[in-house]
């Protein structure tokens, strides 16, 4: 979507996302990804990210919230969106 390729271009890839919510806005908690009960994500990311079959629920966020995409002290990394997730580790040298 326009939204997503927009997000991608004002983005450094590998870095947290942190869109911030307000009150009464959806998001989501994907329980295999989250690493702490409050961990959440915005809309873009999740549906950028790979939770087909993860144990997730949409919510309606009572106070308004930071997108923990990318923040792998919130977020495991498999969970990451492409835009948010960490870049692979270089090749190793002579190898």
């Amino acid at each position: 979507s326009a939204y997503l390729e927009a997000l991608r271009a004002a983005s450094v890839l590998g870095s947290p996302c942190t869109t911030v919510w307000k009150a009464g806005s959806v998001a989501y908690r994907c329980r295999t990804c989250q690493t702490g009960e409050a961990s959440s994500i915005c809309v873009a990311c999740f549906q950028a990210g790979q939770h087909r079959d993860h144990d997730y629920i949409m919510y309606r966020s009572e106070t308004g919230g930071v997108c923990d995409c990318g923040d792998l002290e919130s977020w495991a990394e498999q969970g990451c969106c492409s835009v948010h997730a960490p870049p692979p580790p270089p090749p190793a040298a002579g190898g």
